[in-house]
């Protein structure tokens, strides 16, 4: 391996070490923001909840209405911290340099569709106010639309990776 060979393999791993750190962060905001709208919805009277800009005021919610948006937000959570756990074992494997393997292949596929699901959630946040208000406010489709696109190519990304994976194993195993 050539001295700058290594030096790359180097910054991937510091590069990898940071953004799991990174992951560790938003993991801990994501479930911290979930622990919130559990209590909020069980606890609250004057609070309000929201997820993707879509807040309804807890006095407002019946007790269905309280379950279908806590049900729905942590769906909508869910798949958010899921994603960030596939991209913190993905950092993992970069961090000890398996960067074109079927595990970091597996993981880009399950962030895409994880990223697919969070942009359909999106599309669907608007319509949950008129399953739950008696009288909602006029809301327009949800922007989900580039999400959902944008998993949708990680996903296709993922495939092309594991090509990729397969062809290194093959050559690994030939020479």
């Amino acid at each position: 391996m050539t001295p700058q060979n290594e030096i790359r393999l180097r910054r991937i791993q510091r590069i990898a070490k940071v953004m799991r750190v990174v992951c560790k962060y938003f993991l801990a905001t994501i479930v911290l923001g979930m622990v919130a709208i559990v209590i909020a919805l069980i606890v609250g009277h004057d609070g309000s909840v929201g997820v993707f800009s879509i807040w309804f005021k807890v006095s407002d919610l019946t007790h269905g209405g309280r379950m279908l948006v806590g049900v729905f937000a942590l769906a909508t959570f869910g798949v958010m911290l899921k994603f960030f756990f596939h991209l913190h074992r993905l950092m993992k494997y970069y961090s000890r340099t398996e960067i074109f393997t079927m595990q970091s292949a597996m993981q880009i596929r399950k962030m895409g569709i994880c990223c697919a699901l969070c942009g359909g959630f999106e599309m669907l946040w608007p319509y949950v106010p008129r399953l739950v208000l008696a009288n909602p406010p006029r809301t327009l489709m949800g922007n989900g639309g580039g999400v959902l696109l944008i998993g949708l190519v990680i996903i296709v990304l993922s495939w092309f990776m594991s090509i990729a994976a397969e062809m290194q194993e093959e050559n690994a195993l030939t020479v």
